[in-house]
């Protein structure tokens, strides 16, 4: 995407459904780091009254620059959560099939990991408010949300102040593939366990996680 020719934001394509967007700094105050997550939905207008008729404000359905809908509301620390419909003849839709090399190292981003002052009150919000639901099964070390739906795709809520840093959690089929593409590329990983994770250059925690074997 851009505007005049420059470039206001890049998507990386994880699968179809997903992708990871950058943006440029725009202000030299402007923090580094994460902006905000968005979900998807097949019925954005009936999610959008749905919320309404929860005592929540989001934003009326619009048209986003892709051609996507798309609505924002407020999160319990201010934050800007965003949901989206793809929509047929949108940029995402119709690249539907492209851009997904046979060596990517993931094809599924699985969990999100987001920090909030107050871990309580944003606990509450996501599981009264909007229908998120807490999962102790996960890790009972931290606090995990599955995302409404059949997705299985989860939130994880840090306790800490809110900062530039911020997990992303995809699933690979193989991690010594994984360890192999990320060492050819001079990249160095951490493995603890099952999992490898990396940082990008703004302090971002990237965790590939070992996907289950189908049947299993």
């Amino acid at each position: 995407m851009n505007q005049g020719g420059t470039p206001t934001e890049a998507s990386l394509k994880v699968n179809d459904r997903q992708f990871i967007e950058l943006y440029p700094q725009r202000q030299s105050s402007q923090p580094i780091g994460f902006m905000h997550v968005c979900f998807e939905s097949n019925d954005l207008e009936a999610l959008n009254r749905f919320y309404l008729a929860g005592g929540l404000s989001p934003i009326p359905v619009r048209r986003a620059g892709a051609g996507n809908l798309l609505f924002t509301l407020a999160g319990p620390e201010q934050q800007n959560i965003e949901y989206t419909q793809y929509m047929p003849g949108s940029r995402h839709w119709n690249d539907r099939g492209q851009h997904l090399s046979a060596n990517r190292i993931s094809g599924q981003i699985i969990a999100v990991g987001i920090e909030f002052r107050d871990l309580a009150a944003a606990l509450a919000f996501y599981e009264q408010r909007l229908g998120f639901a807490f999962d102790p099964s996960v890790d009972p070390w931290h606090t995990w949300l599955r995302i409404p739906g059949s997705s299985h795709q989860l939130v994880e809520m840090e306790p800490q102040p809110p900062g530039a840093a911020f997990e992303l959690f995809l699933l690979a089929p193989d991690l010594r593939h994984v360890a192999a593409e990320l060492k050819s590329l001079h990249i160095a990983t951490e493995k603890r366990r099952s999992m490898l994770s990396i940082q990008d250059p703004d302090g971002n925690r990237i965790v590939f996680l070992k996907a289950p074997t189908v049947g299993k």
